[in-house]
């Protein structure tokens, strides 16, 4: 099982019983109490694990930060029981999204490819969805260049690179991806060919209302549903994306999040 956000609180379903004495001194084993069981003091959170191995790196060349992002394995997909395992966690997942924050601080456009080539298929413990925003760091202000290998890497065997690479490039909202999105809409991955759909409808709205490249700004993501002018008025149909739900309203695209627990706190 894959270990709660929250491990660091006190898990009241654990306890520890202290015998209580009797009136004549003695231990009475029928009667107790229980207090709850602390965690160590010294376990970590995961943001806490994945700064520190942020910090470790931050002396290495940007040679050995690829090198290092090469050397993990592509992540298992996410109903793969290596999720159940602790130390996959240690070893893999949180090494691989440290490596993603520090290649934003250092723009190192050659990590995306790499860690998108290795990108889960799936969100477990929605570890992936922010994983865009080191993306859009690399790449800012130049949102060609990303779209550009976010188009190629849609045409992986992965099903874990094409689900994070579609979605990146649905951000985006590149006109150039139409065609690209269409070819997707016949993909064996259901999140692929939801995430495709949303991005040609977005693509729509953005034609229909003539709002243009409407993610100039890669902070503010908004379609016409979700502004409040005469022309997103006029058009109730439209729908609005939630980046922390990952879902289109009212249409039936929605990214659902994992059955595991949010482990970072993305605001998406």
């Amino acid at each position: 099982m894959v270990p709660d956000f929250t491990a660091g609180l006190v898990d009241l379903t654990r306890s520890v019983a202290y015998a209580l004495p009797d009136r004549r001194g003695f231990a009475d084993s029928g009667r107790c109490f229980h207090l709850p069981e602390m965690p160590p003091m010294s376990e970590k959170k995961p943001h806490e694990i994945i700064r520190d191995l942020a910090a470790e790196r931050a002396k290495r060349s940007d040679d050995e930060l690829l090198a290092e992002i090469e050397g993990i394995p592509p992540l298992a997909d996410e109903g793969d029981t290596a999720w159940d395992d602790p130390n996959y966690w240690s070893d893999f997942a949180y090494r691989y999204v440290a490596l993603s924050g520090v290649a934003a601080e250092r723009k190192l456009r050659p990590a995306v490819r790499l860690l998108l080539e290795r990108a889960c298929n799936g969100d477990p413990g929605e570890m992936m969805r922010g994983l865009r925003h080191s993306f859009e760091a690399i790449f800012e202000p130049d949102w060609a260049a990303l779209a550009d290998a976010c188009m190629e890497l849609c045409e992986s065997k992965r099903a874990g690179t094409r689900m994070w690479a579609t979605d990146q490039l649905m951000i985006l909202d590149d006109p150039r991806a139409k065609a690209v999105f269409e070819r997707a809409l016949n993909d064996d991955n259901a999140e692929v060919r939801d995430t495709a759909a949303a991005g040609l409808e977005t693509g729509a709205h953005r034609r229909m209302t003539g709002m243009g490249q409407h993610l100039a700004n890669r902070n503010i993501f908004q379609v016409a549903g979700a502004l409040s002018n005469p022309v997103a008025d006029a058009l109730p149909t439209c729908a609005s994306y939630d980046r922390r739900k990952r879902s289109f309203s009212p249409r039936t695209h929605t990214r659902r999040s994992s059955g595991a627990h949010s482990r970072f706190g993305h605001s998406m």
